[in-house]
């Protein structure tokens, strides 16, 4: 089952459809409301980015400064928080597929086109999620 990390990473690409994002799969999860074990910040001393940020680290070996993530906005009650990757950054994402990042987590690269032509299946979700983050992106470049 393939899921948003708790940081969407993504790389802005022109047209919108070609943008990719880096998604998991957490072959040990099989509910989705064990996902949300992972972004429990109740007991923690970190800010809600430093959390996430750790825990995108223990998910995926790579480290993300929790500096380059942005609050995007709530959406379905679950916070977004998202970075863009640099163009070596979303190569080594592809580079890492079919790779077991650790025991139980694969990453994956797709595209809008990707989820929009059904080529890759996610839920609403998701979706929602995505597009929330990426309504705030390019209002963003409007404003530039």
């Amino acid at each position: 089952m393939l899921f948003l990390p708790v940081v969407i990473l993504w790389k802005k690409n022109l047209p919108i459809e070609n943008c990719e994002i880096v998604l998991i799969n957490k072959l040990s999860l099989s509910k989705k409301k064990d996902i949300n074990k992972l972004i429990d910040f109740s007991e923690k001393t970190l800010s809600p980015i430093e959390e996430a940020a750790e825990i995108f680290h223990q998910e995926t070996s790579f480290y993300l400064d929790p500096k380059r993530i942005d609050y995007i906005g709530a959406i379905h009650s679950m916070d977004t928080l998202a970075a863009e990757l640099t163009k070596e950054e979303i190569d080594w994402f592809k580079s890492q597929k079919d790779v077991h990042i650790n025991s139980n987590t694969l990453v994956e690269v797709h595209s809008i086109k990707d989820f929009l032509s059904k080529e890759v299946e996610v839920d609403w979700n998701i979706m929602g999620r995505l597009f929330n983050l990426y309504y705030a992106a390019w209002n963003s470049l409007s404003d530039n």
